[in-house]
């Protein structure tokens, strides 16, 4: 049997057959492991921003109903097991390694068979260049049937129509909002966008979304009225004091006032909302979710990577946004929760994203940005990120990596200053995995 590492350095190889949309090799993957993804019910997530927190709440309080949770979610901070998980538990490192070896065991075998037959040549073909969403995502979708999951809470990778996660049958879907990101995969501009991430909605399906531009909500009420599906818009919970962790939930079925999270972020009421919307419809499919359970699930959520404390004095926080509109609820996050005399940004982004959207939402409020380039080959270059900033940075400095910006940041803040770590999910995940430097 092959070591843990050398399991991940095969997965993290699979990721130079780059993002592929379409449903064909993980369709053909999952029939040859006998279709898991079909043993359990769903709840499928998506969205531009949000999915994570909404998925992680769901599941909190599924879990404390008294279900078995299965949790799949990306991308990991720390390490690749935390995007499996099941009742709070992360695969294990055995279970990757052995599940690793079957699935590949099983597309070789796929294959000979197919050299057998011209009419499964072609597509048992597609096994031989399985990318690294379509591998991971068969592996949740195996682990969760082989643990008799009562429910499983499944995160859209990318967009919808054409993810890899789209080949469950969900009871419920979610999309938690539309911006713009990844348009050079997804279609220029939020209607093609919306129609992307509208192929999650089933025929006689239900949609539940916080989205509220007129133009998404045409493309989602035309969608559902073609596949008979239902759509429910999220606008009826609302804070319940200034403290961002207190709010109240009026939805069809319950009213819950004084309800707490622990998360920081004064949108994630709006999250938080979306699960607890989800919750209600699952509840007319037989699961028994009691006010306790709801109460406890949320308060028990802990996220790392948003808008997470890991220091006082100076202040230094974590957060992920990674595009746009991730920057500007960063930005209002940080102009209304926190008090610092100066403000130092490191930020490191992904090449594929809207760098200048990103840095225009935040950069402005800020008075040093520090650009550096995470251990990654998707990071943007120095010079891609410097010309970038440039426009709305009152200082900029280039350090090139993770752990000497953050080193830097450190020995220049006072105590009254505040250091948010930003960008991406490998960013703060190095920071994360470096504290004491």
């Amino acid at each position: 049997m092959s070591s843990y590492k050398n399991t991940l350095q095969y997965l993290y190889e699979l990721e130079r057959f780059g993002i592929r949309m379409g449903l064909e090799c993980i369709d053909v993957i999952l029939k040859s492991l006998g279709n898991p993804h079909l043993k359990y019910p769903v709840i499928h997530i998506g969205g531009t921003n949000g999915k994570g927190s909404t998925s992680v709440m769901l599941a909190s309080v599924l879990q404390e109903a008294g279900c078995k949770v299965g949790l799949y979610t990306s991308p990991h901070l720390l390490k690749f097991n935390e995007r499996i998980r099941v009742n709070g538990e992360e695969i294990t490192d055995r279970k990757i390694v052995e599940m690793t070896e079957r699935i590949r065991n099983r597309s070789q075998e796929s294959e000979v068979r197919s050299q057998k037959n011209s009419k499964l040549k072609t597509q048992n073909s597609k096994l031989a260049s399985t990318t690294f969403f379509e591998f991971t995502t068969a592996m949740a979708f195996l682990h969760f049937a082989e643990e008799h999951v009562d429910i499983a809470v499944i995160e859209v990778g990318l967009g919808g129509r054409l993810d890899a996660t789209n080949v469950c049958k969900p009871l419920v879907s979610v999309i938690t909002n539309v911006s713009k990101e990844h348009e050079e995969i997804l279609g220029k501009g939020i209607r093609n966008i919306a129609l992307e991430q509208t192929g999650i909605i089933k025929e006689n399906g239900i949609l539940l979304t916080g989205a509220s531009q007129p133009s998404v909500l045409k493309v989602f009420n035309e969608t559902c009225r073609g596949r008979n599906a239902k759509i429910y818009r999220f606008k009826i919970l609302r804070p319940a004091t200034r403290d961002p962790r207190l709010f109240g939930f009026h939805g069809k079925k319950w009213r819950l006032d004084k309800l707490k999270t622990n998360l920081l972020r004064r949108h994630q009421y709006k999250n938080a909302g979306l699960a607890l919307f989800a919750l209600e419809m699952i509840g007319k499919k037989g699961f028994k979710i009691t006010e306790d359970a709801v109460r406890t699930g949320l308060e028990n959520v802990r996220l790392q990577g948003r808008l997470q404390i890991v220091s006082i004095e100076p202040t230094i926080v974590l957060d992920s946004a990674h595009n746009p509109a991730g920057a500007k609820v960063l930005r209002d996050s940080l102009l209304k929760e926190f008090c610092y005399k100066k403000l130092i940004l490191v930020v490191g982004i992904m090449a594929d994203k809207d760098i200048k959207g990103f840095l225009s939402n935040i950069a402005p409020i800020v008075d040093l940005v520090i650009l550096t380039k995470p251990n990654t080959p998707r990071a943007a270059k120095e010079d891609v990120l410097t010309s970038a900033a440039k426009p709305f940075a009152k200082r900029i400095k280039l350090i090139k990596n993770v752990k000497n910006a953050y080193r830097f940041a450190k020995s220049i803040a006072k105590k009254q200053d505040l250091i948010c770590v930003t960008g991406s999910f490998y960013t703060v995940g190095e920071v994360l995995s470096n504290l004491k430097v």
